[in-house]
C-alpha cells in the first residue's frame, strides 16, 4: 500500500526533525534528513529492506525518488536518506487513497476501514504494529518508550509544551539555564532586555511551564545576566551569575527557596578577591549540600579560572580557590557538575598565544591539572554519569564547526567522540536520563537558519536518535537541557529569533 506522506511533527510551534540511528540494527537503517522542513518517503530503485520508521527503503546509504507513485513529487537522488528539493503539498501529488476510521479507529460498523490502491484493500494499521497509520507520526513495531518512536506512535524529542518570554524592550531575551526538582519544580535563568539594559531573571514555573514566581538579579545595576542554576531534590536552587560591565562587573551568587524567596544571596569572592572584576558562569551541587561556583576573576597580567565553595545551609561562608594558571594564560570555567561524593567536575576554554583551547579539569580532586580536549573541540556543557565513573563533555570542533560530544573516564583519557554524521553548529549542554543514556542540546544549521538540537546518545556515545525544532523560520537554539523525573520527560532552554534583533527566551517540555 502506498501511503501519502505527512509532516513527521508540525505542532503549529514547531517542525521537528526526528533522525534515527541504531534504532533497528537488524535491518541497518539509514540516517535520515528533512528536505524543506518536510520529511520525504524515497521510492525504491533496486531490493533492499524496508524501514517502518519513516516508511524508507534502505538501499545502503543511496536512495532515490523516482516521482509518480513512488514520490510525492520528482526529486533528485537522495543520499544517506536526505532528498532535496522543495516541499509537496501535505496531500502531495501521488496516486494515492488514505484510509478512514473513527476516533477507535473502527468505521460506522464496528469493522475496521481500510484503503483502496489499484483495486487491493489494505488492512488499517494500529499503533505498534509497524504499518504507518492515518494518526501515527511513526511506528517502529513495537510499543516503548523512549527508543525514538514512543508507545502512542508519536516521535521520541518532539514538543510536548512550549512557553516563550518577552522583554519589555524587545532585543535579545534569552534562557540560559534550567533545573529541575525531584517534584517537578522547574527554575530557569537568563536576561531579557530592559530599556535600561539586559537584567538577569529568574523564574520558577509549575509543570505546565506557566510562571508561579519570578526573581531579578539586579543588586541594583541594570546590566547583569544569570548563567547557571542548579536545582536540588527539594526544589531549593542555587544561581550564578554576573552584574556589571567591564572592570566593576561581579560575579554573584544566590540562593532560592522553592517558592522563590531568596535565602541567601552574596557577591562571588572576599579579602584580595573582593575588588577583582570577576563573572560567574556555573553552579553545581554536591552530595553534601555544599555550592561550587565557577569562573573566573581578573589579575593582573591574565584572568584566572575560579571555583568557590559555599558551605551547606546557614548564611554563606566560601573558600576561594583560583585554579592553578601560568603567567600570560587566560583560563575560564564555563560549565560544571560533581562527580559523587564531592568532586568538581569542569570544562573551560584556554586562551594562550592567541589560541583558544577547550579543556576539562577536576577540583580539588588531587590537583588533577586541566587537560586540553583533543581535535580542536572548545566544550560548552559538561555532565556525569549516574555512576561517577564517566564524564561526558559537548561543545563544538571549531575548524569545521561541527557538533561534538565526547566521554571520558575519571582520569580523562577518551573513552568515546560523537560528531553527529558532520552536522554544522554548537552543543550547549547534556543531561543523564535515567537509564544512564545522555542527552544533547544546541544549535544545528538548517538551511538559511539555525534550528534547535536534541539528541539521545546510549552510554558509549552512539547517536540513538535526533531532532531539529524550527520555532519561526529564523536563529533559534537551545542553551540547556534537564531530566524531569516527576513524568519522564526532557525541559530545555534556549532562545527563537522573532524577526531580525529581536529574540524571545524560551522553555519548551520534551518526549523523552
Amino acid at each position: 500500500m502506498v501511503r501519502a506522506l505527512r509532516p513527521i511533527y508540525d505542532s503549529g510551534a514547531a517542525q521537528a526533525l526526528l533522525r534515527r540511528h541504531n534504532q533497528d540494527k537488524a535491518m541497518n537503517a539509514p540516517a535520515r534528513g528533512r528536505a524543506g522542513g518536510w520529511w520525504r518517503r524515497c521510492a525504491p530503485t533496486a531490493v533492499g529492506r524496508y524501514d517502518r520508521v519513516v516508511r524508507a527503503w534502505a538501499v545502503g546509504a543511496i536512495l532515490a525518488c523516482t516521482g509518480g507513485s513512488g514520490c510525492l513529487t520528482e526529486l533528485p537522488a537522495c543520499t544517506d536518506g536526505m532528498c532535496s528539493g522543495s516541499p509537496a503539498s501535505e496531500s502531495g501529488t501521488a496516486d494515492v487513497a488514505t484510509s478512514t476510521a473513527t476516533d477507535d479507529g473502527m468505521g460506522p460498523s464496528g469493522s475496521a476501514t481500510g484503503s483502496t490502491v489499484d483495486g487491493e484493500t489494505s488492512t488499517p494499521a494500529m499503533c505498534g504494529d509497524g504499518d504507518l497509520g492515518a494518526d501515527e507520526l511513526c511506528d517502529d513495531g513495537n510499543l516503548l518508550d523512549g527508543d525514538g518512536c514512543n508507545a502512542d506512535c508519536q516521535p521520541s524529542l518532539r514538543i510536548l509544551a512550549h512557553t516563550q518570554f518577552d522583554g519589555p524592550a524587545g532585543g535579545r531575551d534569552i534562557a540560559r539555564t534550567i533545573g529541575v526538582s525531584d517534584l517537578g519544580q522547574i527554575v530557569f535563568g537568563g536576561s531579557i532586555e530592559d530599556f535600561g539594559g539586559p537584567v538577569g531573571i529568574v523564574r520558577g514555573l509549575d509543570a505546565g511551564l506557566v510562571q508561579v514566581w519570578t526573581e531579578t538579579l539586579d543588586f541594583p545595576v541594570t546590566d547583569s545576566s544569570v548563567n547557571d542554576v542548579a536545582v536540588e531534590e527539594s526544589g531549593y536552587a542555587a544561581v550564578v551569575g554576573t552584574i556589571g560591565t567591564g572592570d566593576t562587573r561581579r560575579a554573584v551568587a544566590v540562593y532560592y527557596d522553592p517558592e522563590g524567596n531568596p535565602a541567601w544571596s552574596d557577591l562571588v569572592g572576599d579579602g584580595a578577591m573582593a575588588d577583582l572584576p570577576a563573572e560567574g558562569e556555573a553552579v553545581a551541587l554536591d552530595n553534601f549540600g555544599s555550592i561550587f561556583v565557577g569562573g573566573f576573576a581578573g589579575l593582573t597580567d591574565a584572568e584566572a579560572a575560579r571555583i568557590t565553595r559555599y558551605v551547606p545551609n546557614g548564611p554563606p561562608e566560601q573558600a576561594d580557590d583560583l585554579l592553578p594558571v601560568a603567567k600570560g594564560v587566560n583560563e575560564f570555567v564555563l560549565a560544571m557538575t560533581t562527580r559523587p561524593p564531592s568532586t568538581v567536575v569542569y570544562v573551560g576554554l584556554r586562551v594562550e598565544g592567541g589560541a583558544n583551547t577547550g579543556i576539562v579539569g577536576a577540583f580539588p580532586d588531587g590537583g588533577l591539572a586541566p587537560v586540553a580536549l583533543g581535535g580542536g573541540a572548545v566544550a560548552q556543557g559538561i555532565a556525569t554519569s549516574l555512576a561517577g565513573d564517566q564524564i561526558i563533555v559537548v561543545g563544538s570542533r571549531q575548524a569545521e564547526g561541527v557538533l561534538w560530544a565526547a566521554g571520558y573516564d575519571v582520569d580523562f583519557d577518551p573513552l568515546w567522540t560523537q560528531e553527529f554524521d558532520g552536522a554544522v553548529g554548537t552543543l550547549h549542554d547534556a543531561a543523564v536520563g535515567p537509564d544512564g543514556s545522555y542527552y544533547v542540546v544546541g544549535g544545528v544549521e538548517m538551511g538559511a537558519g539555525t534550528d534547535m538540537f536534541v539528541a539521545h546518545l546510549a552510554a558509549n556515545g552512539d547517536l540513538e536518535f535526533s531532532a531539529a525544532h524550527d520555532f519561526n523560520g529564523g536563529n533559534d537554539s537551545g542553551f540547556d537541557i534537564a531530566y524531569d523525573p516527576s513524568d519522564d520527560t526532557l525541559v530545555a532552554a534556549g532562545e527563537q529569533q522573532i524577526a531580525g534583533a529581536d529574540f524571545d527566551a524560551f522553555v519548551v517540555r520534551l518526549a523523552r
